[in-house]
């Protein structure tokens, strides 16, 4: 027999069951009162219960066990046991606790799906980018049947969106600089428009539409990716059964002075709103939507970080992100970026929407033999002079014997790197404009990428139109640095 002393927590649940703070009793009789305690509440022992027994009524100096009494709840249940000295019977609250550890357990889980879509996305982005330009060359066979036609444009869609569906979960899983430049809504919308196909139906349609000729100050890619999230939501919200409507407009003074009171003056801005016919958001959570880890979706594997990543991203953009509307016909989530709309931006981008290449001097360097010929083919298809290089190597002897108006290279090379290869071109000569093209940017690279200057950064697999372009853009940004 011995004396029995306990905490506060442990004190409250003994009388609860009858016992007293002094009383005597023997270790068999601590087992029968700490599991009326815990089995009162609950149908089924805790992980662990029989062995925490076992060290009990064997007389060991500490036995310790963690469990779950109600609900949202976790203690720690501790004896100390001193033989006739006493025993100390101590019950802890550590529910908070508890609550990091679970999140910490998520973030863990997210860490390592991050290593892995980082470790595959070079690869699985260079096969679907060179799936993307063999179509592209089939579609430029003459003639070609409509319905065949119609399989290749399907071809492409369902191409380019797992490649936007695997460069959201890159961009998530592995937060990079934000490249924040010049953007047409144009070429925001196109890119929305082939991403989201595969999730329409018969039942769910997603629109995406713009009357503004407008240039957003953003980091294209992270935006991209923030869209795409929001519009995941809205598909989930609308429960396969629904509109979304994804559109873009100049905000009031009023809004602005709500949503952004703390924006730099004198500054342009656009929302970006994402709408649906959805079940709408409870009052009750409404102000918790964009909190780290909290979710509704926990049966299905929510991890609550969606949108807090989103508002984050948003944010380090100088702007916000907001619920605008909720009610049981839907909601409506926008957000406000900068806006570029000085007419030299929209000449520029309206110049280039509709010029055609002329013998432009492009050094592509690709070391992946399809992919290679593939994009030159195309490059060339489209009016310009294309120097291949297949490797770090020979684009740096190309790059001393030519003369080039603008140079593509990959990022990873089997004898070195473009990260590399664009810091000694800038080096050399800062004003030849280098775009840089890949799967996946590693770890090791990370910081001389942050100092390479390159002009551009685009993701694979990009298709031809946006490559034209990106070139287009980039020599023409330094011919006429006012336009940037």
């Amino acid at each position: 027999m011995a004396d029995f002393w306990s905490n506060s927590y442990a004190k409250d649940l003994f009388e609860k069951a009858g016992k007293t703070r002094n009383f005597k009793f023997s270790q068999a009789e601590i087992t029968r009162t700490l599991a009326g305690l815990v089995f009162g509440p609950v149908d089924k022992p805790p992980a662990g219960w029989s062995q925490f027994l076992a060290e009990i009524e064997t007389g060991k100096p500490m036995a310790r066990l963690e469990i779950n009494i109600f609900p949202d709840t976790h203690y720690l249940l501790s004896i100390c046991n001193a033989g006739m000295q006493g025993t100390i019977v101590s019950i802890s609250d550590i529910s908070q606790m508890g609550h990091i550890r679970k999140r910490q357990q998520q973030l863990d889980k997210l860490a390592t799906l991050g290593r892995l879509a980082a470790n595959y996305a070079h690869d699985f982005n260079n096969y679907l980018a060179i799936i993307d330009r063999q179509l592209e060359l089939l579609s430029l066979q003459d003639p070609l049947p409509e319905h065949t036609q119609i399989l290749l444009s399907r071809a492409q869609e369902t191409t380019r969106a797992a490649a936007g569906r695997s460069n959201e979960l890159l961009t998530f899983s592995r937060p990079r600089s934000q490249q924040r430049q010049s953007v047409l809504i144009s070429e925001i919308t196109d890119r929305l428009k082939a991403s989201t196909a595969y999730m329409q139906s018969d039942n769910l349609t997603i629109e995406v539409v713009t009357e503004l000729e407008a240039a957003l100050k953003c980091d294209a890619i992270y935006l991209h990716s923030a869209l795409l999230n929001l519009i995941v939501n809205a598909c989930d919200a609308c429960a396969s059964a629904g509109h979304i409507k994804v559109s873009f407009s100049e905000p009031s003074d009023d809004l602005l002075a709500a949503e952004l009171p703390n924006r730099t003056p004198d500054l342009n801005w656009i929302k970006l709103s994402v709408s649906d016919t959805g079940k709408g958001i409870d009052p009750d959570i409404r102000d918790q939507v964009f909190d780290p880890f909290f979710t509704t979706k926990q049966d299905q594997g929510g991890s609550g970080l969606g949108l807090s990543i989103v508002d984050n991203l948003i944010k380090n953009s100088e702007g916000t992100i907001f619920v605008e509307e909720t009610s049981d016909k839907g909601t409506t989530i926008s957000l406000i970026l900068r806006s570029c709309s000085s007419p030299e931006v929209l000449n520029a981008g309206k110049h280039l929407t509709h010029r055609e290449p002329s013998n432009q001097r492009i050094l592509l360097v690709e070391d992946e033999f399809y992919l290679a010929e593939s994009t030159r083919n195309l490059l060339v298809r489209k009016g310009f002079l294309v120097s291949l290089a297949r490797g770090y190597t020979e684009a740096k002897g190309l790059m001393e014997t030519e003369d080039f108006d603008a140079i593509l290279s990959d990022v990873m090379m089997p004898d070195g790197n473009g990260v590399d290869l664009c810091t000694e071109s800038k080096a050399k000569n800062p004003q030849l404009p280098f775009v840089l093209i890949s799967g996946n940017i590693p770890d090791s690279l990370s910081q001389p990428f942050k100092n390479c200057r390159a002009d551009l950064v685009l993701t694979k697999p990009a298709p031809i139109a946006m490559l034209t372009k990106a070139l287009l853009r980039v020599i023409d940004d330094a011919q006429n640095p006012d336009t940037r």
